[in-house]
């Protein structure tokens, strides 16, 4: 004998409340094992439009620099500002990754620099931009058994710029930075 419809309907959303609540507790407080790891969460999080998961795994006092120059300091002002972001030009966007580079500073500390490409935007006036390309620099420390994200950097390649003149500007900084340490 079947059940009626009407139950099977219930458990159907029973089981797909449970799914969702299963997702929704796997990035709750999401760590990473590797620097490199960030790199996939930002992109994931940037592509499902939702950065919550990439902003769990922000230091608390995080510091954050806009393409437009902006610092935003600590990890509610980072995420209320890509928020802003993915509710209006972001919303449609694609990212895509590439280039990931780790400089290992020592056992708790490293940088991490890749470059991006994000595609599907929709200009003001309602028809496709062309694609933006640029590149991140992220510093992140271990902290507890997870890597943490403590300062980021955004940066748009001007679409006259070349892949080596970036390459070596980016370079020289990452340099500055294994001295500074």
């Amino acid at each position: 004998m079947n059940p009626p419809a009407n139950k099977v309907s219930a458990l159907r959303i029973v089981a797909l409340s449970m799914l969702m609540l299963l997702g929704l507790v796997a990035t709750a407080g999401a760590q990473v094992r590797g620097p490199d790891e960030v790199v996939e969460l930002f992109a994931r999080s940037w592509n499902a439009h939702g950065m919550k998961a990439f902003c769990d795994v922000l230091a608390e006092d995080a510091d954050w620099v806009t393409v437009a120059g902006t610092r935003l300091k600590g990890r509610s002002e980072v995420q209320a500002f890509l928020d802003k972001e993915h509710s209006g030009w972001a919303r449609t966007t694609s990212m895509k990754t590439s280039d990931v580079t780790v400089r290992v500073l020592g056992v708790d500390a490293a940088v991490v620099y890749f470059s991006w490409e994000i595609t599907r935007a929709v200009g003001g006036n309602g028809q496709p931009s062309a694609p933006s390309r640029g590149v991140n620099l992220f510093v992140v420390a271990r902290q507890g058994s997870g890597w943490k994200v403590v300062a980021g950097q955004v940066g748009v390649e001007p679409r006259s710029a070349t892949r080596d003149s970036d390459r070596e500007q980016i370079n020289a900084i990452l340099q500055g930075v294994e001295e500074a340490w």
